[in-house]
């Protein structure tokens, strides 16, 4: 045990050394990197994307990748990552731009959070190396005063092992001071990048997003409609009815039949009782089905329907089904109800 002690003094001051420089080293690398990925000026970042805007309103996105890995700039942050966003440019604004923050903590973020990180490992680690080396002194120190109770103490034995204790506290807060300050300058740096990638990819997103028009959004809104209205349509079966064809050059006497006008009016269509004429007011369907009815008893077994152009066909049936229910049990047989509808072309004034 007193041999370990002994050295500890030794192993501490190269342990603490070496800390030193490399946390010097990991901070200068971490500089470096940082100076290489971000743009020299304000300036130099302004005409990069000047020139990259200008590529894109032509649609020229080989010129804008021929650009990104030229010389100048094939090292640098914004433009590797336009080069990312443009090799994955089909994916939705969104999702790109989900893929290219991911890509960019991936890549390159992690490399320096892993350099800095050691540069705090050296910062927490080399006052604690002091403290041992303070810890094995003293225990030197107070072994040689109680091995020399008898003979006394020599004040030069103690003065060394008392040295250790404070040289290797110093010596650790001296590592530990510096690489503090250093670290906190680097992390400041990695900020301002991180600030200028992210700002210089959303001009970049911008720029791209007007060129390429995305239609996703327009379909989803096209599926939502097309499904609220099947949800809120409602399918009725329609009633049986047999309308015999129509034929031409054959007329129908009007004395054997129920004849019927549809009228187009402003609002909704109207029905008369009438041969083509508006005598009297509008009926209902129940007065429809009653006149019908009525012609049976005289005999009518013909119904003939006219209707304006502008009628809507589905009201015509409406029409005729209500007509229809005046003989309920004939079934449109040849004993029963015949149907002849007609379309009514009005002058245009």
């Amino acid at each position: 045990m007193e041999l370990l002690l002994e050295w500890s003094g030794p192993v501490i001051y190269t342990s603490l050394a070496l800390a030193a420089l490399y946390g010097v080293f990991c901070a200068v690398l971490l500089m470096r990197k940082i100076a290489q990925k971000q743009f020299g000026n304000a300036a130099t970042a302004g005409a990069f994307m000047d020139d990259v805007s200008a590529r894109l309103q032509n649609r020229d996105f080989d010129g804008v990748a021929e650009l990104c890995d030229s010389p100048p700039y094939w090292s640098k942050a914004v433009p590797q990552m336009i080069l990312v966003a443009l090799a994955h440019r089909e994916r939705g604004p969104t999702k790109l731009r989900q893929y290219l923050a991911e890509k960019f903590e991936r890549d390159v973020l992690a490399d320096l959070e892993y350099r800095h990180s050691w540069i705090g490992t050296i910062v927490k680690t080399a006052p604690m190396l002091g403290l041992l080396g303070t810890v094995s002194g003293m225990i030197l120190a107070f072994a040689k005063i109680a091995a020399a109770q008898e003979g006394g103490t020599d004040p030069s034995a103690l003065a060394s092992d008392i040295s250790l204790a404070l040289f290797t506290t110093a010596y650790g807060l001296m590592t530990a001071i510096p690489l503090t300050l250093l670290g906190a300058v680097v992390q400041v740096k990695i900020g301002k990048l991180t600030d200028t990638v992210q700002d210089k990819m959303a001009e970049f997103l911008y720029e791209l997003e007007q060129d390429d028009l995305d239609i996703t959004p327009m379909i989803d809104v096209t599926f939502l409609l097309l499904i609220f209205f099947m949800v809120t349509s409602t399918m009725e079966d329609p009633a049986a009815l047999q309308i015999p064809p129509a034929k031409h050059g054959e007329g129908i006497s009007t004395r054997n039949s129920s004849i019927v006008t549809i009228f187009a009016g402003d609002d909704e269509p109207e029905v008369y009782l009438t041969d083509g004429t508006k005598e009297g007011a509008p009926v209902s369907m129940a007065e429809v089905t009653e006149h019908v009815l009525r012609g049976i008893g005289e005999g009518k077994r013909n119904v003939i329907i006219k209707a304006d152009r502008e009628v809507p066909s589905g009201f015509v049936e409406e029409v005729a089904r209500a007509a229809n229910d005046a003989d309920a049990g004939g079934g449109g047989t040849e004993d029963g109800l015949k149907f002849y509808v007609g379309v009514v072309d009005r002058p245009q004034r």
